[in-house]
């Protein structure tokens, strides 16, 4: 029992209501979703080396969020706080990521002076989507903290 005190699990709460379990199920599958939707934008070019959406890290990002969503339901805040940094520190170093391959795309664009500037890679729509799962299992985690 001392291993489940040092990491501060006495204190979890298995009491999950429908409400809250609709809600993992939806960020769950937003999540998962949502790492199929493009985050470059490539007009007039077709990437072979670099990925257009998050499939790189899909698994790991599934992973973490569905951690911070199984910790927030059994009441260990705590825990689901760090998953959902870690969720977020994932997103920003694929972020990151996303603008050096925008820039790396950019740069051999510009070295064509035929190319509109409009025609330059940019980021997709797809980071709306993305961010969004995140964002709502962060606001369920701050009102439950409100709540208790």
């Amino acid at each position: 029992m001392g291993f489940l005190r040092f990491f501060s699990f006495e204190h979890a709460d298995f009491k999950i209501t429908t409400e809250r379990l609709g809600i993992a199920i939806f960020c769950a599958i937003l999540t998962v979703g949502s790492t199929f939707a493009p985050v470059i934008n490539t007009p007039h070019i077709s990437l072979t080396d670099y990925p257009s959406d998050l499939s790189d890290s899909r698994g790991f990002l599934l992973l973490v969020e569905v951690l911070s969503i199984g910790f927030n339901m059994i009441s260990l805040r705590n825990w689901a706080g760090a998953w959902l940094g870690v969720t977020l520190f994932t997103l920003i170093v694929d972020l990151y990521r996303s603008f050096e391959i925008i820039d790396a795309i950019n740069a051999y664009l510009g070295q064509d002076p035929s190319l509109h500037y409009t025609q330059h890679a940019g980021l997709a729509w797809g980071w709306w989507l993305i961010i969004l799962g995140p964002a709502i299992m962060t606001l369920v985690w701050v009102l439950d903290y409100i709540r208790d």
